[in-house]
């Protein structure tokens, strides 16, 4: 049996979602994979080098959806 651990995606919530695509895409040269909406928040994902990618969630609808808060 391996032991290896295969990570798909680290995910990163915050109230300024759209302030961390600017850092990781611009500031550290990530690629813009995809996005769009989804029950109590909207989302994002930034491709690196070798597949690794960040999500970006923010949270939205905070009244009927809060956990992301």
């Amino acid at each position: 049996m391996s032991s290896e651990i295969d990570l798909d995606h680290v995910a990163i919530a915050s109230e300024s979602g759209w302030d961390n695509v600017d850092r990781y895409a611009g500031d550290l040269g990530g690629r813009w994979a995809g996005g769009g909406l989804s029950l109590g928040f909207h989302f994002c994902q930034i491709t690196f080098a070798n597949d690794v990618r960040i999500e970006i969630l923010e949270p939205r609808d905070v009244h009927e959806f809060d956990f992301l808060r």
